[in-house]
């Protein structure tokens, strides 16, 4: 019984990720030239619903206001620029085939599970300096808001599965 219950919410959950919602904000920073500025993912196509540095960290505080319908994956890119030890931040969220055009080759595809990239590339113009970029793609519901993903129910699903057979 337990079983079929989980498989059911697997099935559920699939049937539900197919549209969720996204938070679809950038940096203060960002907002004069958007759409054309050679920083982050390449060759955007819309501006994203807010433009507010509480899109860096805590996006509660934007919720009601930046939340976008979402037919793919919600995408977040995050750029820090570490100066010896004086943090400047960049944040772009978004539906990613809303925001990027996935026509074009400069444009990163999206990969078909929730995933996370980081890179870190120190500056040789500037002695302890160093730029860190994390892009995340994931689907779920408000799922670009975090530091991190969550882990997707499917994955929880099966896990629980396995610990009941097991028992």
């Amino acid at each position: 019984m337990v079983i079929w219950l989980v498989l059911l919410l697997a099935l559920l959950e699939e049937a539900v990720a197919s549209k969720s919602r996204c938070y679809s904000c950038a940096s203060s920073n960002l907002q004069s030239n958007f759409l054309s500025i050679n920083r982050g993912p390449m060759v955007r196509k819309e501006n994203p619903k807010v433009f507010d540095n509480f899109c860096n960290g805590d996006t509660w505080i934007i919720r009601e206001k930046s939340l976008v319908d979402c037919d793919g994956p919600c995408f977040k890119w995050q750029q820090i620029v570490n100066n010896s030890g004086d943090h400047s931040v960049m944040t772009i969220r978004g539906c990613y085939s809303k925001m990027f055009d996935l026509t074009k080759e400069k444009t990163p595809k999206s990969p078909e599970f929730a995933s996370c990239t980081e890179s870190k590339v120190d500056l040789n113009c500037l002695a302890d300096a160093n730029v860190i970029e994390h892009s995340c793609w994931c689907q779920e519901d408000q799922c670009n808001k975090g530091q991190t993903l969550r882990l997707p129910m499917l994955l929880l699903s099966s896990l629980i599965t396995l610990l009941c057979a097991l028992q």
